[in-house]
């Protein structure tokens, strides 16, 4: 997916786990519950900044956003 544009995208519930995601263009998107774990190329400060939300994500480390 690197340098994929994904703005806007409704990306609820997806599974990319393990995704590069360098360079991926993610404002606005709605990541809520979708699965990142292990992905590479984007911190979680970036998916912070740029998603729409990311309620319920399992966030690259693991974790899930609340």
């Amino acid at each position: 997916m690197s340098e994929a544009d994904m703005s806007e995208a409704d990306m609820c519930g997806t599974y990319i786990v393990g995704a590069n995601l360098v360079a991926v263009n993610l404002n606005g998107a709605d990541l809520t519950n979708a699965n990142r774990k292990d992905a590479t190329g984007i911190t979680i400060e970036e998916l912070e900044k740029q998603a729409k939300s990311l309620e319920g994500t399992i966030m690259p480390d693991g974790s899930v956003y609340i």
